[in-house]
């Protein structure tokens, strides 16, 4: 038999052999990553500074960066916070041109308007960009009905153009050109 002391060291000696395990599988941080993982929450540091520090971090560490500090609480439109949000299967349709790429999950809510945008901003990951057609030229646009796997964010962020919401394909499932007149009616 085993007295208590002997069972407490050898419970305590598995102990400190799991710890030791464990953190030696945890990621090393650069100096530069533990700043940003330590970027203070109260608007104190500008909006590029968080840019530039979702890049740096590893992923399980990027979400708590991907919404700005402030009073409007936006959502950062890049890549690596999209990657942050819930990954689902997308539906609807697409307008794109240059500089123009509006998605909406019905038609109806995606007018052609020249004085702004309607829609959500969609984002293409590299993958995705080179499933399509090239962009067209400035002034024209084209029309698809898509179905792709990516996220939607469901508030205000740092979007292009002036948009109010974004969403992101990481590839798409499906991608059909239908008619522009469908919503430009000229």
């Amino acid at each position: 038999m085993y007295s208590k002391s002997k069972i407490l060291c050898l419970v305590l000696g598995a102990t400190v052999l799991a710890c030791l395990v464990a953190c030696s599988k945890r990621p090393q941080l650069t100096e530069e990553q533990r700043r940003c993982a330590n970027l203070p929450e109260d608007g104190s540091v500008s909006s590029s500074v968080y840019w530039d520090c979702i890049k740096t971090l590893p992923p399980e560490m990027r979400a708590r960066l991907c919404t700005l500090p402030g009073e409007n609480k936006l959502f950062v439109a890049s890549p690596e916070c999209y990657e942050t949000l819930p990954q689902v299967t997308i539906s609807g349709y697409w307008l794109h041109g240059f500089e123009h790429s509006a998605f909406a999950r019905n038609l109806d809510d995606l007018k052609f308007d020249p004085k702004g945008p309607s829609g959500a901003w969609l984002e293409l990951s590299e993958e995705a960009e080179r499933s399509v057609p090239p962009t067209p030229k400035y002034g024209h646009l084209r029309l698809y009905r898509v179905e792709f796997v990516g996220a939607e964010s469901k508030g205000p962020g740092s979007y292009q153009y002036a948009y109010r919401t974004g969403a992101y394909v990481h590839g798409f499932t499906n991608i059909e050109e239908i008619p522009l007149s469908v919503v430009d009616p000229k």
